[in-house]
């Protein structure tokens, strides 16, 4: 009897120790919070076109304040009239398993919507509890959210990608900023509410703000909605100024930074990165991006000048209009989309200019769009670069082509985009694969030597030999979740109700080499493994990155890593690594421990028995 007993004593202490050792995680805080949130896994809230969800758990999440002190946060409510995605409570919850279950909020800005609400700006720090006794400075990811620049909001509770990069020994940085379809408001030193000022836009691109008391409304727009952008470049440039000032305080490297983003996301990374870095090289370092869906220049939507000139340069200047742009994303991508739109009409401002749209839509939609070419519609939507109020200054903000061909941040300094879209739709031409074969190009210009860079691409119609990749690899398409209205917003689709985002998935790519000819009608294919075409200037890949997929997110991670120097690209082992090494290991010690103690205890018990 007592053998027996003693044996279940032996279980008892053995069992959970191997529990562990199949793989349960050692970060119990982590355990105990996700238990005691009841997380699962979940996607981060997306695409949102104005407001998202409060915190489920706002205790959690009091802001840092750092900044000026937040206004009392009023209830949350519905003002845009436009279709939103319902979300459900498991879409709001962190990830399983999470290292830093809610971000900390820092509020950077004096900025707020009308109900007092200033996640837009605000940036959430996500570190992983591994690093909390680490003296060491953390590198920082830094990521820009997407959503067209009229929605979207910062990660707030940990996901798969977040979840990625702690692991790797980063800080996450997720940005909120101001949208340009929203009209923000400020505290004025005597109490009153203010709307937000107009800002200013220099020739070199610098941002300021009006002091002689002119507003947003007092904004005449020349073409369309991201002439707006000004408030979300602005905002970057405070955020990372907040950045810089508490680093310290934070356990931040801001001389280790390395940008992520998807679609509109990339124009503030490369604002800090091409222009805003030039004035403040002494205060922080970026080391590169890694951008999804990427966009090089911008508009993407009612297209301009160097946009244009992607699309002509790459795909010949006599092909047709009609191969590239469908007729339902015509009014959207040569147009204005915030004109005759639920979108438009829905916005706290004027962001249509009707006179210049009509004059859009006669000259190269409808019937016109059949004979007109890439050469004329590249000659006539031109920029006002002599607008002696903006122009240069917008095409400061909007050409990326030109901008890093200027400025190396850091030497080197990496690039890695990857784009599957290939279509003619309006949300496949403001993600068109054309996007990532150019920063290969532009990348290696520049008297600085040119920058770093991995890309990968789909096929696309009229593709030349010269533009295939070095390499053809296998990947899933870099499908991306889209807001309501941000797609083509006319045309028959509209009309027949279908939702224009529905059109996002692209073709995968043929493994044949590409031959001239006409772009393909719009067609609404299944999202799946495409063939991406790939370039790199570096060969890490081979000797880091042969075994994972190609425009994955682990890739992404890696490449993010090898631009910080970390993980495996640092002098030292990762530390979340190294951490979970050694709880494993001890672990293993306090199990054989467990286990040679109690059968000494058994062996001394038969002896004694007898």
């Amino acid at each position: 009897m007592k053998i027996v007993l003693f044996v279940l004593l032996v279980l008892r202490q053995g069992l959970p120790s191997s529990a562990l050792l199949r793989g349960d995680s050692p970060h119990k805080k982590a355990q105990l919070l996700a238990e005691q949130h009841g997380v699962e896994g979940a996607n981060p809230v997306r695409g949102q076109a104005k407001k998202q969800w409060r915190e489920l758990t706002e205790h959690n999440q009091q802001p840092r304040l750092l900044a000026s002190e937040p206004p009392s946060i009023k209830k949350e409510k519905k003002r845009m009239d436009i279709p939103q995605k319902q979300t459900s409570i498991s879409e709001m919850r962190p990830i399983k398993g999470c290292l830093a279950c809610f971000g900390e909020q820092v509020v950077y800005g004096k900025y707020r919507t009308e109900d007092g609400d200033q996640t837009d700006n605000s940036y959430y720090l996500f570190k992983s509890p591994d690093h909390s006794e680490v003296n060491e400075s953390l590198p920082i990811l830094i990521q820009f959210h997407s959503g067209g620049f009229f929605s979207g909001a910062p990660w707030r509770r940990e996901n798969k990608e977040i979840h990625a990069y702690l692991r790797k020994g980063f800080a996450v940085v997720s940005v909120g900023y101001r949208l340009t379809a929203q009209k923000y408001y400020f505290e004025a030193e005597d109490g009153s509410n203010k709307t937000e000022e107009l800002i200013h836009v220099s020739n070199d691109g610098k941002l300021s703000l009006d002091t002689s008391g002119k507003t947003m409304d007092d904004y005449q727009v020349r073409v369309g909605e991201q002439e707006f952008i000004t408030k979300y470049l602005y905002d970057a440039t405070r955020m990372i100024d907040n950045l810089v000032d508490n680093a310290e305080k934070l356990g931040l490297d801001v001389n280790r930074i390395v940008f992520a983003g998807e679609s509109s996301g990339g124009a503030g990374m490369q604002y800090l990165s091409w222009v805003f870095h030039k004035w403040n090289i002494d205060r922080f370092t970026p080391r590169g991006m890694v951008f999804n869906n990427a966009q090089l220049n911008y508009p993407v939507h009612n297209m301009l000048g160097e946009t244009w000139d992607l699309f002509a340069e790459t795909m010949g200047p006599k092909t047709k209009l009609s191969d590239v742009v469908s007729e339902e994303a015509c009014p959207s991508v040569v147009g204005n989309h915030m004109c005759n739109s639920a979108l438009g009409n829905s916005s706290d401002y004027v962001l249509c200019n009707e006179k210049w749209n009509e004059k859009a839509l006669r000259q190269f939609c409808g019937e016109a769009r059949k004979g007109r070419t890439l050469e004329q519609v590249r000659a006539h939507q031109v920029w006002l670069r002599e607008d002696k109020e903006v122009g240069k200054g917008m095409e400061k903000l909007w050409y990326a082509s030109e901008n890093m061909q200027k400025h190396l941040p850091s030497d080197p300094f990496y690039i890695y985009a990857a784009n599957s879209m290939n279509g003619t739709s309006a949300v496949d031409l403001a993600h068109h694969s054309i996007f990532a074969l150019n920063f290969a190009k532009y990348a290696e210009m520049g008297k600085h030597g040119g920058h770093q860079y991995t890309v990968y691409y789909t096929d696309f119609a009229h593709m030349t030999e010269a533009d295939r990749g070095m390499q053809r690899l296998e990947g899933k398409s870099t499908s991306l979740e889209l807001p309501p209205d941000a797609g083509a917003v006319q045309g028959p689709a509209a009309a027949a109700g279908r939702s224009p985002s529905a059109a996002v998935a692209p073709a995968p790519a043929p493994a044949a080499a590409p031959a001239p000819a006409p772009g393909p009608e719009p067609e609404y294919p299944v999202a799946g493994n495409v063939v991406f075409n790939y370039l790199s200037t570096h060969g890490w890949r081979e000797d880091f990155a042969d075994k994972v997929e190609a425009g994955s997110l682990e890739e992404r991670v890696l490449y993010a890593c090898m631009a910080a120097g970390v993980g495996p690209f640092g002098a030292l082992p990762n530390e979340t690594e190294t951490a979970d090494r050694k709880s494993e290991s001890g672990t293993l010690g306090s199990t054989l421990s467990s286990l040679v103690v109690a059968s000494l205890s058994l062996l001394a018990l038969l002896s004694s028995s007898h």
